[in-house]
């Protein structure tokens, strides 16, 4: 058996996001320096998936919200498989390492908001405060805690409230799965000018939308409910 036929696509793939260590990598590297088509296929491999990244910002803030609740001794570099016709499908199961993300939390309630700009690269986290520009580009995720609804209101610098998610409904969304994830779409800013607030709001209870909201304009404490703000500064 040559050193290529040693090499299986699966380890090749773990070297593309740099997962491999010890012997696998040595083996690896060697068999890359003894052939020039492997070498030209891990690296067409690695520009595939930095593509499918750039092309693709909600599975890219996925895999940083991942990553960043995954312990370390726990934390494993995913990768792309190679038919990358499959990534779209398989991408919210990838892991890469990447910076951690700042959450904005509420002591005590366990809950907490994520805000990130996307963009080329990998998304910057945002805490409040920031600063922000028309026709930035926003994910943000979520931590539930125990609560098993929620929703996701923003004011912009006018004042106006809009119900982010859930999209259409009267009620709070029903949390499915794990008390983290990330909503599944991207807000972009557009050019009214002042602040940017973004509130996640939890529940014990599928609470109406108009409650919601008119709690959270006067910014009052319901019952069996907790919420996350982040303010970000537009300029």
């Amino acid at each position: 058996m040559s050193t290529h036929d040693a090499i299986s696509p699966f380890m090749l793939e773990r070297y593309a996001v740099g997962e491999l260590e010890g012997a696998e990598l040595a083996a690896v590297e060697a068999a890359l320096a003894a052939d020039p088509q492997l070498a030209a296929r891990v690296a067409s491999m690695r520009q595939a998936r930095e593509q499918f990244l750039a092309d693709e910002p909600y599975a890219a803030f996925r895999i940083e919200h991942e990553r960043r609740r995954t312990p370390a001794k726990q934390r494993l570099a995913f990768w792309l498989p190679t038919g990358f016709a499959a990534a779209a499908a398989a991408a919210l199961l990838l892991l890469f390492v990447v910076p951690e993300l700042d959450t904005e939390r509420v002591k005590g309630s366990g809950v907490g908001l994520t805000v990130a700009l996307v963009g080329a690269g990998a998304p910057k986290p945002l805490a409040s405060g920031a600063r922000v520009h028309p026709g930035d580009r926003l994910q943000l995720a979520y931590d539930a805690g125990d609560y098993g609804y929620l929703a996701l209101i923003g004011i912009d610098g006018s004042g106006v409230m809009s119900v982010y998610y859930p999209e259409g409904g009267d009620v709070m969304a029903r949390r499915s799965g794990e008390s983290r994830g990330a909503f599944p779409f991207s807000l972009t800013l557009d050019a009214t000018p002042g602040s940017e607030t973004m509130v996640a709001v939890f529940a014990e209870q599928p609470l109406p939308l108009k409650r919601i909201e008119e709690a959270v304009r006067k910014n009052e404490v319901l019952p069996g409910v907790s919420a996350v703000r982040v303010v970000l500064d537009k300029e």
